[in-house]
């Protein structure tokens, strides 16, 4: 009813338009009455590219409005724990008043211990008189644990109860002590005196496991430990960089990227030698398949910047910063073969040459970290890169009998785009295409380098046959291939706010 009004006002201004010019002739052909509809504006742009990424921050537009694609793997760290291992909390049994325990005892990790400052921890003792029936009186000293350079010394008594063995233990707080390693072996000194002045030789009991009278370090946590590490690998575990690009934004075609890279960033606060040791680096390929990265500094391996001891730079962090690029390896070639994901495993070397008089250093807050990004600077050329974006549509009238389709546009683009255009029912179906072609217009490139924009009109007539399959469409499939001049060939650089504009109208007859 509401369409009927709205035809019939539209006739009604027609007759007095032509009442006011010719009085005598009120009559009007209904072919002869055309109506034009606006039905979208799009725009196609650079960014409709990236917009379906899975996290708008891996786009990065610089200030010139060139674009990169920023895909970042996680951080991966180590810790002054993964370096320097647990410190055992073995039972050191005393087998004798003077004796000296090699430093090997306390080392939980690949490292000889020259010096330690201890940040917590205790010292668990017990002593077992097994000899005499009097009270024991122990003086116990470790002369290489030290606080304020005063050997740790402790005095206990040892109670008689009637019966034997008798024994005594405890617990003392290790807080602020340090341990002088240097001669790589930990004393443990004593002299047992019973009541009656007799010398008393301490019982380790049988059970060298469980002895009855040992030392034991409990719950120890160095906050600085200076030394020499051995060679060893720390193991990184294996990680990916998930490339969204190629399976969420387009729908065939290819894009070469002429300026890809993978940087790393590394921060290590342990004053150790580090080096790269290679895995893997590896391309996975949309269609499931992976191609090895190539580069001498995978095989070479990379050191790491790290603080010294002499300047003394205990407490720094140090940065080493590298990349692969097209200049030093092979990723040009294989992060242009529609990529979805970065597969890597690089573990580090402590030590990497063995160097017997290297000595090191930890702290408790002493990290080593390595963060990796892939960058793919849009700067490049594009083979058949294809884009759709849908609009909602309603022609709103039944009663026209054939139709021609204008679309005015300007390409800001530096890439040839073909357009076709598709009318959809409310289901998603494809009821016709603008043309019986693959594509409907050909818009020329935008100049290079720009800025600049390529302006043309055209107009598509819709014939009764055409109108028929189309009229009921509620939306409109706008898909676009972008080529590079000169065949595919042409390298250019693509900005942010470069875009294809699209105004469409339709003229209907009725």
């Amino acid at each position: 009813m509401q369409k009927l009004l709205t035809y019939m006002s539209f006739l009604g201004i027609l007759f007095l338009a032509q009442a006011c010019q010719a009085p005598n002739d009120v009559s009007i052909e209904k072919s002869q009455v055309e109506v034009a509809l606006p039905l979208f504006h799009a725009q196609m742009s650079i960014a409709d590219m990236l917009k379906n990424t899975k996290d708008s921050s891996s786009v990065k537009v610089y200030d010139d409005n060139r674009i990169s694609l920023i895909y970042t793997g996680e951080l991966l760290r180590k810790t002054s724990e993964d370096i320097l291992g647990t410190i055992p909390e073995n039972k050191i049994p005393i087998l004798q008043p003077m004796m000296d325990v090699p430093v090997t005892i306390l080392q939980g990790g690949d490292v000889q211990i020259n010096q330690a400052d201890i940040k917590s921890g205790f010292i668990h003792y017990k002593f077992t008189n097994n000899s005499v029936t009097e009270d024991v009186t122990v003086n116990f000293t470790m002369p290489q644990l030290l606080s304020n350079g005063q050997a740790f010394t402790t005095q206990i008594v040892i109670p008689y109860t009637n019966s034997l063995p008798a024994s005594y233990e405890d617990s003392i707080n290790l807080s602020g002590y340090n341990l002088d390693l240097s001669s790589q072996v930990l004393s443990l000194h004593y002299t047992a005196t019973s009541q009656s002045a007799q010398t008393v030789i301490l019982s380790p009991g049988t059970d060298l496991a469980n002895p009855d009278s040992y030392v034991q370090l409990k719950d120890v946590v160095f906050g600085y430990v200076e030394g020499h590490w051995n060679t060893v690998d720390q193991d990184f575990e294996p990680q990916t960089i998930e490339i969204d690009f190629f399976e969420n934004n387009f729908i065939n075609g290819e894009i070469y990227f002429d300026d890809p890279k993978v940087d790393f960033t590394v921060l290590s606060s342990f004053g150790l030698p580090v080096r790269t040791k290679l895995n893997y680096f590896r391309i996975v390929e949309k269609d499931g398949s992976t191609v090895d990265m190539e580069s001498q500094m995978l095989i070479d391996g990379i050191d790491f910047n790290y603080p010294k001891l002499n300047p003394y730079e205990v407490g720094q962090s140090k940065e080493t910063f590298f990349s692969f690029n097209k200049g030093n390896s092979n990723i040009a070639e294989i992060l242009n073969t529609n990529p979805v994901r970065i597969e890597y495993d690089i573990d580090v070397t402590v030590n990497p040459d063995n160097l017997s008089n290297a000595i090191g250093f930890a702290t408790d807050s002493s990290n080593f970290t390595m963060l990796a990004h892939a960058e793919l600077p849009l700067i490049g050329k594009v083979n058949q890169f294809i884009l759709a974006k849908e609009f909602d549509i309603d022609f709103s009238n039944q009663e026209a009998k054939e139709a021609v389709l204008k679309i005015a546009s300007d390409n800001e683009v530096p890439l040839e785009v073909s357009i076709q255009i598709y009318f959809l029912d409310d289901t998603g179906t494809i009821l016709d295409s603008l043309h019986n072609d693959n594509y409907a217009l050909i818009l020329e490139a935008a100049d290079f380098p720009g800025p600049s924009s390529k302006h043309a009109e055209n107009e598509f007539p819709i014939d009764n046959a055409k109108w028929d399959r189309i009229k009921n469409a509620k939306k409109i499939s706008v898909k676009g291939s972008y080529t590079s001049s000169n065949n595919g060939q042409q390298i250019v650089t693509f900005l942010a706010d470069q875009k294809t504009n699209l105004k469409v109208g339709l003229k209907l007859k009725l």
